[in-house]
């Protein structure tokens, strides 16, 4: 899938021709290689399990699923094997394609960049107040950055990112290049298409976050222990409007990324190209442009969700916590005085 706009028919005859590919040197793709394989082995070396011995384990505690989803008590191992195998299938499927093109594949690009935003995942957790559940393989907890996160911050979220919001964005960036090709001469579709990317990708993944994250929370993947505005049932969980807000401008964000003109060049070109420095538009410099954009976009509802987590406007989202091998995660101790026991940890 290249997502490349075809040049319309009123387009300037005279028209810069498609620019080549980035480049990729054998040194980029081994440094790349190695910082790739150093990233897996030393998250599974420092990998943990649960909660016991930890200041969030609750001593007293079993891990216990109440109603869990069809008889599973483990859906963390479930999913993370998902996250894994479709992560793994798209590096795959775009390694294979920057293999044969002998440079390094948009689709790669993107989805490198994609993984890279993954490190603001712990600040993203503690603004939406996302508990995961304990039994995820995770990053030790007396990590300043990972302790972030309101109980344990997954290593598998860096594949997990990509699985999540790139597999969507790419859907999303299908239906966008469709409806472009079918749109008028001269229509705003047409003279936007970056934009249409945004607002097609925006409804993607609204579409396909609501259900998903409905069935997430139903399986004690994780749960939100406090909200701010109107909820959406999920069993014994409640799935909070505004934090899905998130996940779909992010994923608008992925998919408008993965948009390039008819001189092949993305916003992420764009941006690398103002970087200061010499280099140009090299994949380097590519990559770091494209993670450096999402980065900036996906800081802008983080920050406004900041304002309402440390001004207090949220509100407890449930009347109970779900896992009892861990302290319950009360910041403001309104889940304490709603009669939920204790220990508690903020």
């Amino acid at each position: 899938m290249t997502l490349i706009e075809k040049r319309r028919p009123d387009a300037p005859a005279g028209g810069r021709p498609l620019a080549p590919p980035p480049r990729s040197t054998r040194p980029t793709w081994i440094i790349v290689s190695a910082v790739v394989v150093a990233a897996i082995v030393g998250s599974i070396y420092v990998a943990q399990a649960g909660l016991a011995g930890t200041a969030r384990g609750n001593p007293a505690g079993k891990v216990l699923r109440e109603d869990a989803l069809w008889g599973i008590t483990n859906w963390p191992a479930v999913f993370s094997t998902i996250f894994v195998i479709v992560a793994l299938g798209l590096a795959v499927v775009f390694a294979r394609l920057s293999w044969r093109q002998r440079s390094i594949h948009h689709g790669l690009i993107v989805f490198i960049c994609v993984s890279g935003l993954s490190l603001l995942d712990p600040p993203a957790n503690w603004v939406t107040f996302t508990a995961f559940d304990p039994q995820f393989l995770h990053y030790p907890t007396t990590w300043h950055w990972m302790s972030l996160a309101p109980t344990v911050e997954p290593i598998v979220n860096p594949p997990g990112y990509p699985m999540y919001f790139l597999s969507v964005a790419l859907c999303g960036a299908w239906i966008a290049k469709k409806a472009i090709a079918r749109a008028k001469a001269g229509s705003w579709m047409a003279r936007h298409p970056r934009g249409a990317y945004v607002g097609i990708g925006f409804l993607v993944g609204l579409a396909w976050d609501i259900p998903t994250e409905l069935f997430m929370i139903r399986a004690h993947m994780y749960h939100y222990s406090e909200a701010w505005g109107p909820t959406i049932g999920a069993g014994h969980g409640r799935f909070p409007i505004v934090w899905g807000f998130f996940t779909w401008f992010a994923i608008a964000t992925v998919t408008v990324l993965l948009h390039r003109d008819d001189r092949g060049h993305s916003l992420a070109h764009d941006w690398a190209a103002r970087l200061p420095g010499r280099g140009g538009v090299s994949s380097p410099r590519v990559v770091l442009a494209g993670t450096l954009f999402l980065m900036v976009l996906y800081l802008i509802p983080m920050g406004l969700y900041a304002v309402i987590r440390v001004t207090g406007l949220s509100h407890p989202n449930e009347a109970g916590w779900h896992y009892p091998e861990a302290k319950v995660y009360d910041p403001y101790g309104r889940l304490e005085k709603a009669g939920v026991p204790g220990p508690y940890s903020k």
